[in-house]
C-alpha cells in the first residue's frame, strides 16, 4: 500500500486550431489504503488525472509522488500501479488464466508463484471456474472481473479504475460496486476510481474529488460534499434529483433578515444571520434540495400529527404512510405554484410545478401522496433547509452549514 499525490499538476492538450486546458493546479492528496473517487461532467479531466498517476500522460507542471518517490518522470512500467480500464483491455487470443498471468509472466515470477496467485485470486472473485475460457465466452461482468483479477495478481501499490462499470447493465452495475467494496474491504489497497456517475461516487469513495473543467472543485467525504458543497457546482452536480437554485437578494426584513425572490420572503435562520449580513442587499443565490420542499394542495389550520397514522410530521406529507397534512407544517414558508410534471420513482414521487412568473422546482413526496399535472399547489420550504450561494454557475457557498 502506498500515499499518492498530485502536487499542483497542469496539463494542456496543444493542437493548430487551439490549446486545451485538461488541468489545471491540481492537487490531491490520496491516503495510505483510501478509496478516492474522482467524479464530474464529462471532459471535466478526471480520466486524464488517472492517466497522470499511471504515467500515461505527461505534465506542463507539478510533481506527482508516490509514496515519498518523485514518478513524474517515471515510465509507466516502474510506478507499480495497475490500471482497469472501461473496456477490459483482455487479450481475446488468451484464456482467463493467461490474462491474469500475463503481468506476472513478464515481471518473470515464478511459475509456481503465478499459478499460486491466479488461484486466490479466481477464487476470490469466484471465477475459477473459467480459467479455461477465453474473453469472447464470458459475460460483460465475468470480462470486469477478470480484469480486476488481473490488477490484483500483481500486488500494485496503487489500483486506477477508469469507469470500470459503465459497461455493465443497472442491476449488474449495483453487484458490481457492492464487490469492489468487499475487495477494497479486504486488500486495503490504495485506490483512485474514476466515473461520472455520482451514485457510486457516493456509494464507493471513502472521499469524493468533484471535477469540472480541470479544476478541482471539493475534496471530502461523500457526506460533507452532498451537505457543505464548497460550490453552487458541487451543489447542483451532487444529488439526484438536483439541488433547486432562486436568484433573489438578501434584505432586512421587520424580523429580520430575508431572502426575497419577487414577491416571496423567505426567513433567514438565526444560525444564518450573523454571516448573511455582510450580503444585505446584495443578489445572492438560494439553494434547496428536493428532499427538503414539501407539496400541500390548500389552505387549512396547521398540523402537528397525521390523521391517518398518529406520527409526528416532518414535512408537508407523513413521511410514514403518506397521508396529507391539513394545513401549513410549522416554521415552513408557502409558495404557490402550479405542477407542470410528475414522476413516480419507486417510493417516491418527483414533482416538478413553476412559480407564477418563476422558475420551476422541483420536490420529492412520497408516492402515496395525490399530486396530479395541472394542480394549484403550494411549496413549503423550511429556512433551516436553505443554503446560499454567490452569483455565478460555480459560485461559492456563503452560508454555513445547515440540514440539506
Amino acid at each position: 500500500m502506498s500515499t499518492v499525490s498530485l502536487l499542483d499538476i497542469t496539463k494542456t492538450y496543444r493542437s493548430k486550431k487551439c490549446d486545451v486546458v485538461a488541468l489545471d493546479g491540481v492537487s490531491i492528496d490520496v491516503a495510505d489504503g483510501e478509496f478516492l473517487v474522482l467524479v464530474g461532467p464529462s471532459g471535466c479531466g478526471k480520466t486524464t488525472t488517472l492517466r497522470v498517476v499511471a504515467g500515461l500522460e505527461t505534465v506542463d507542471k507539478g510533481e506527482v509522488r508516490i509514496d515519498d518517490r518523485n514518478v513524474t518522470d517515471v515510465a509507466p512500467k516502474d510506478r507499480d500501479v495497475a490500471m482497469v480500464f472501461q473496456n477490459y483491455a483482455l487479450y481475446p487470443h488468451m484464456t482467463v488464466f493467461k490474462n491474469m498471468a500475463f503481468g506476472l509472466k513478464m515481471r518473470h515470477t515464478p511459475k509456481q508463484e503465478i499459478n499460486r496467485r491466479v488461484a486466490e485470486t479466481a477464487e476470490m472473485l469466484g471465477i475459477a471456474h473459467l480459467l479455461d475460457r477465453k474473453p469472447a465466452a464470458l459475460s460483460g461482468g465475468e470480462k470486469q472481473r477478470v480484469a480486476v483479477g488481473r490488477a490484483i495478481v500483481r500486488k500494485p501499490r496503487a489500483f486506477l479504475f477508469d469507469e470500470p462499470l459503465s459497461n455493465l447493465d443497472a442491476r449488474l452495475r449495483v453487484r458490481m460496486r457492492a464487490e469492489l467494496k468487499r475487495l477494497h474491504g479486504l486488500l486495503a489497497t490504495t485506490s483512485i476510481y474514476v466515473t461520472h456517475d455520482q451514485e457510486e461516487a457516493m456509494t464507493l469513495g471513502s472521499r469524493i474529488a468533484v471535477m469540472n473543467n480541470g479544476v478541482l472543485q471539493q475534496c471530502d467525504t461523500p457526506t460533507r460534499v452532498f451537505s457543505e458543497p464548497a460550490n453552487r457546482f458541487v451543489a447542483g452536480f451532487i444529488g439526484t434529483p438536483a439541488m433547486n437554485f432562486l436568484d433573489g437578494r438578501i434584505e432586512r426584513g421587520d424580523s429580520g433578515l430575508v431572502f426575497r425572490m419577487s414577491d416571496v420572503a423567505i426567513p433567514i435562520d438565526a444560525s444564518m444571520s450573523a454571516t448573511m449580513l455582510a450580503y444585505a442587499d446584495r443578489p445572492v443565490v438560494m439553494g434547496i434540495r428536493p428532499e427538503a420542499i414539501g407539496i400541500r394542495a390548500g389552505n387549512g389550520t396547521a398540523a402537528t400529527k397525521c390523521d391517518r397514522c398518529g406520527t409526528g410530521l416532518q414535512g408537508p406529507f407523513c413521511h410514514a404512510c403518506g397521508s396529507e397534512a391539513d394545513g401549513p407544517v410549522d416554521g415552513c414558508v408557502e409558495i404557490p405554484a402550479r405542477v407542470e410534471f410528475v414522476e413516480p420513482v419507486g417510493l417516491h414521487k418527483d414533482v416538478s410545478a413553476r412559480l407564477p412568473d418563476g422558475p420551476s422546482i422541483r420536490g420529492r413526496i412520497p408516492a402515496e401522496a395525490r399530486v396530479n399535472v395541472g394542480d394549484a399547489i403550494r411549496l413549503t420550504i423550511r429556512p433551516t433547509s436553505t443554503l446560499f450561494f454567490e452569483p455565478g454557475e460555480a459560485g461559492a457557498r456563503l452560508s454555513p452549514t445547515t440540514a440539506c
